[in-house]
């Protein structure tokens, strides 16, 4: 009697190895998570072969070059005090320049 055949499922480890951490993404799909590349945006079988093969196609690799010379953007977070401040501001002058008969009606 043959061995029965095992579904790969998605490893978080995976994730976390040297080779593949820099592009792969687990995404949820019907059967579970599989594996995606954010260079390629190509959804790939959950299997380790596959994903090592892809790692050195010729698309994988063109579409590494280009995305790895973006420069990226920084963005400033704005801080919640300064956000909190600005609304204190807006409810008071709002407050004192609105007549008590427009609040009524």
């Amino acid at each position: 009697m043959p061995k029965p055949q095992y579904s790969q499922k998605f490893r978080d480890s995976w994730l976390q190895d040297p080779d593949l951490k820099e592009w792969l993404q687990a995404v949820e799909s019907t059967t579970g998570q599989v594996a995606k590349c954010k260079f390629c945006g190509t959804i790939l079988r959950s299997h380790y072969g596959d994903l090592k093969t892809h790692a050195l196609s010729k698309k994988h690799q063109q579409n590494r070059k280009v995305i790895t010379k973006q420069p990226k953007l920084t963005f400033k977070k704005e801080s919640t005090d300064n956000k909190k401040k600005d609304e204190a501001r807006v409810a008071l002058f709002t407050a004192m320049h609105t007549s008590y008969e427009q609040l009524i009606i």
